[in-house]
């Protein structure tokens, strides 16, 4: 008989492995927005038409946030998303540079950020819809992939609280 507790890091792991993934292809699709910003190109592959049409989103008024443009606060972002999640997988001893920053707390603050990026994302597609009148194919994808990764972030805290109600063990603490 297994007297060893089964711990969940390897489950969550995974979890977190995935929503790198995701993270990273938002951080490519940020950096490409924020380069067809300060250099449009109507032959761009995300032209689609009039309604699918990077280049018309990125001329609105919505591109820029606080005098950057939305696609450089994109890449900042999922930067600091990706560091958080990694740092977490592979046990990064944040707690060095701050005392509270043990690897559970890191993911706590991934998942509220991620939060933060649904809110900003559904203000986008409200300016989207209402305002511009027009879609960025690459912007509609980093939409959904944030739901997916915010998805992602709440599994693995589900994940690991039942772990530790299961071993009496926090692997994240």
């Amino acid at each position: 008989m297994n007297n060893n507790p089964k711990l969940v890091r390897p489950i969550v792991n995974k979890i977190l492995i995935a929503a790198s993934v995701f993270i990273l292809i938002n951080i490519i699709l940020s950096a490409y927005l924020a380069y067809e910003f300060y250099f449009p190109n109507e032959q761009a592959f995300c032209e689609i038409n009039a309604v699918w049409s990077c280049l018309t989103v990125a001329a609105s008024e919505y591109a820029v946030f606080l005098g950057i443009p939305v696609a450089i606060w994109g890449v900042c972002f999922y930067t600091l998303l990706f560091v958080g999640t990694i740092g977490a997988v592979f046990n990064f001893p944040f707690w060095k540079i701050y005392k509270k920053l043990r690897p559970g707390a890191v993911l706590d603050i991934m998942r509220y950020l991620s939060y933060f990026g649904i809110l900003f994302s559904l203000y986008l597609t409200y300016a989207e819809i209402f305002e511009i009148n027009a879609y960025c194919p690459f912007c509609v994808t980093q939409q959904v992939l944030i739901i997916i990764i915010a998805a992602l972030y709440i599994w693995a805290h589900k994940v690991i609280n039942k772990g530790k109600k299961a071993t009496q063990v926090c692997e994240f603490c």
